[in-house]
């Protein structure tokens, strides 16, 4: 799979709470990274979270911006999400994101912080 294919694969498995595809698409050692807590999580961790954002409401993903560099996929976005409790919410983003031999290796994802979903991060 290609660079692109392997990222639309990942937020779509995400905005669908797929978690099998997650971990398939992970590397085992892959570490992801995020601003607002400057620590990296493994996948484990990783797929709990973006399991728990589908019990909080349903994720879409507007892409604003996408570059393939390397083996490196640069992404700016929205993660626009329809709470439970009828709230809309969109978070400005942007991932940094790396893919060898078909699996994501690592992520460096800036969310603004004032727009993380309360209870979830």
């Amino acid at each position: 799979m290609s660079i692109d294919n392997v990222a639309s694969a990942f937020f779509t498995a995400i905005e669908r709470g797929d978690v099998k595809s997650l971990d398939e698409l992970y590397a085992d050692d892959v570490a992801i990274w995020h601003n607002f807590s400057g620590k990296h999580m493994d996948k484990q961790s990783n797929i709990a979270l973006l399991a728990k954002l589908n019990s909080v409401g349903v994720a879409k993903y507007s892409v604003q911006e996408k570059h393939v560099i390397g083996d490196r996929l640069l992404q700016r976005h929205l993660l626009e999400i329809a709470t439970n409790s009828g709230q809309r919410i969109t978070i400005p983003a942007a991932i940094f994101m790396t893919i060898r031999d078909g699996r994501i290796t690592s992520i460096d994802e800036y969310i603004d912080s004032a727009h993380i979903v309360p209870g979830l991060m």
